[in-house]
Parts: structure tokens; sequence; C-alpha cells
């Protein structure tokens, strides 16, 4: 315990003061498997040699300039963006929760051009966008009155469900955008069904709005695909990114697409740091290492045996209920609430996280093998008899 430290997060009581590869290792020299990679950050593993190589040659040449300049990486790292998935423009800011504000403001802009007095964004049940003002208004399973009044622009539908959306449509004249992550995060690990990912294209074509998918979690290759969206055949209009965006270095982003681009005015947002040479240049080597060695591949088939090996490993404990997400994005859902369960997995020499009450978060790094995912059944069973 730190004295120090504002008491914001539930620290585990371990100091971490290293990595390589898939473990984790503290002050007591006790190694762990790092089933997490830092709430899907460090998705390469950790000391990863061709990420601190560049990380550090990029340090010597540039970090940050302010964003009226050009730099050569953030334009490479925007071009990249958009080729992979076809969409237009790319605006970096330094989280995910930054770049769901962003997506917010655009979409309450769009209401506001149109000539709407109170546009509405719908939003989905269960789904969590971030802690700023706005992200926190929008998300969905948190008491939000301790903050007093927020932002009165969301509605909210339960996931998954077409005639909800619908019903929204026909009750609110003034809905901009539908707002969703295509596979939830902190609510749970749950993947929308692809029937409706493309049913809520059709909707916002329909009636002119803006769909928006937050991929903070999902995106940069953690399902397999660089964006869950991708197993479907359709397109946001805007793409909110984070996490293993930077290797490692705070980054995030949202790309538009061609409609939603003239959007924003100069002036209308900004990011002091948001794109800054390093984390454009992280983006870059991530991109790089993802495509050359192949590691969707990788994600897809070592996240199926896992996926697998954990139901069928699990299936005899009265607790559990069922595995789900996609990739290496995996929730073990259980059948009630438990608590302090990232406590029982350090004592097994492994971490993971809750997402919601009653889903282990499991969030593996894109390089592990066969016998590292082993390694994690094991661990997680040796959990469950505790638990």
């Amino acid at each position: 315990m730190n004295e120090h430290l504002l008491e914001i997060y539930n620290k585990l009581p371990i100091t971490l003061t290293h990595g390589e590869g898939i473990w984790l290792y503290d002050d007591q020299g006790n190694q762990y498997l790092d089933a997490l990679s830092g709430i899907g950050v460090t998705a390469l593993g950790h000391n990863h040699p061709v990420i601190s190589k560049t990380l550090s040659e990029q340090a010597q040449k540039l970090i940050h300039v302010a964003n009226p300049f050009f730099t050569k990486e953030q334009s490479q790292l925007a071009t990249k963006l958009c080729q992979l998935t076809g969409l237009a423009k790319a605006y970096f800011s330094n989280s995910g929760a930054e770049a769901n504000e962003a997506a917010i403001k655009m979409a309450l802009k769009y209401g506001v051009d149109k000539g709407y007095k109170n546009p509405k964004i719908i939003v989905m049940e269960g789904g969590f966008h971030g802690r700023s003002l706005g992200a926190w208004s929008g998300s969905c399973d948190q008491d939000k009155s301790i903050f007093g009044p927020l932002i009165p622009a969301f509605i909210r539908v339960p996931f998954d469900d077409l005639g909800a959306i619908k019903k929204a449509y026909q009750d609110n004249a003034e809905v901009v955008a539908i707002m969703l992550e295509p596979i939830f995060g902190k609510g749970g690990l749950l993947p929308a069904s692809i029937d409706y990912l493309n049913a809520l294209r059709k909707f916002c074509d329909k009636n002119d709005s803006l769909l928006i998918f937050d991929e903070v979690q999902s995106g940069m290759g953690r399902t397999g695909r660089l964006f869950a969206y991708q197993f479907s055949n359709i397109k946001p209009d805007i793409l909110t990114t984070a996490k293993a965006l930077g290797a490692g270095i705070p980054a995030g982003a949202f790309i538009t697409s061609k409609k939603a681009s003239s959007i924003f005015s100069p002036g209308d947002h900004g990011s002091t740091q948001g794109g800054n040479a390093l984390a454009c240049k992280m983006g870059l080597t991530l991109l790089d290492i993802l495509e050359s060695n192949n590691l969707y591949e990788n994600i897809s088939e070592v996240g199926n045996y896992l996926q697998d090996q954990l139901t069928e490993k699990l299936n005899a404990f009265s607790l559990f209920d069922k595995v789900q997400g996609k990739g290496l994005m995996i929730g073990i859902k259980l059948k009630e609430p438990k608590k302090a369960t990232a406590k029982i997995g350090l004592k097994h020499k492994i971490i993971f996280n809750q997402a919601g009450e009653n889903v282990i978060r499991l969030l593996p790094p894109f390089i592990i093998t066969h016998a590292d995912t082993d390694l994690i059944v094991e661990r997680i069973t040796a959990c469950f008899r505790e638990l």
C-alpha cells in the first residue's frame, strides 16, 4: 500500500517489477502468468524485442511536437488505419475514453447541424465507453447519480434486440446515432450477433444516423481480425480504438467514414499529446508485427483452443455457466456473482480480472502458444476448485 496514491483502484497486494513474454514478476521473486495483458494493452507480451528496440530508437528521434505540425509517424498511422478499415479519416487521442468522448461530440454536432434541439444517441444496456463525463453518461452499468446531472443525450436499449432499436426510433424523432461495442468489454465479453450488426447498419442508413463501433477493447487484433466488426460485411461511420494500439504506450484513435469526416471543423476538438510521434510509431510497429508474424491466425486458433479447453475442464464445477467471447477476448461466466476472484488468481500465480460481478475476464497476449493455454486452463481450474 502507498499512502500517497489516491484510492481509485482496489489495488492487489503485490508490487510488479518486470516482465518477459507472458510472465510478470513481483518484488518477492514470484512469477505470474499474465492472462490480462494490462487489460488488453500489452498485447504482444512484456519486453518484446522489436517493441523495445523501436521504442528506444524513436525516443532518440522524436517523441512529441504540437499537433499543428505534421509528423510522418502520425500521417503513416492514419493512412494505415484507413487502408485497413476502408474508412476515410483518423484522429488520435491518448485513450479509449477520449476517443469515445470525441465520437459522442461528433454525433451530437451531427444532430445540431441537422437542426435538432435535443439530439439523441442510442446505447446498450450493460455497455461501457469510459469514465470521462460524456462516455460515462453513455455507459450503462454504473450508478451515475453519484456525480449529479450527466449528459441527457442517451437512450438505453437491451443489447442484441432489434425490436428495442425499432421502438427507440419510433419514440424519438431526433436520434442521430447508435453506439455500441460489437463485443462487450467491461460488460462481460458478450459478442453481438452478425445479423444484429448488419441490421443496425440498415437502421442507420434508413434514418440518416451514424453507426459508432466502440472497439477500444476488441480492436487491434484481439478477436482474430483487426477489428471485431470485420467478421461482418459492414463498416461503421465512426470507429474508436485504443488499448493495444500503442503496444504499451498510451494511444487512442477514432476513424471516420467519408460521411462523418466533415462534421468536425478546426477547433471543434483536439488533444495536446494525442497522436504524438512515439505513440504513432508504436502503433505502426504493432500493425507490422500482427501482419508479418501472422498473429491473426494464432489469435483465432489458440483462442478457440483455449475456449474449448476451458469449457471442457470447467464443466465439472457447479459454479461454471459458459465461456463467451471471440479470439483472445474471453469471458468465463459464473452462475452467481463472486468477489475477489483476482486475489484467488494471484494465489495460483495467474493474473486476470472480473468484467462485472459474474464474469472472469481473460485477455492473454497474442503471442501465447498451445502450451501456454494449457497452463492457463490448469491455473484457472485450480482457482475454480477454491471458488
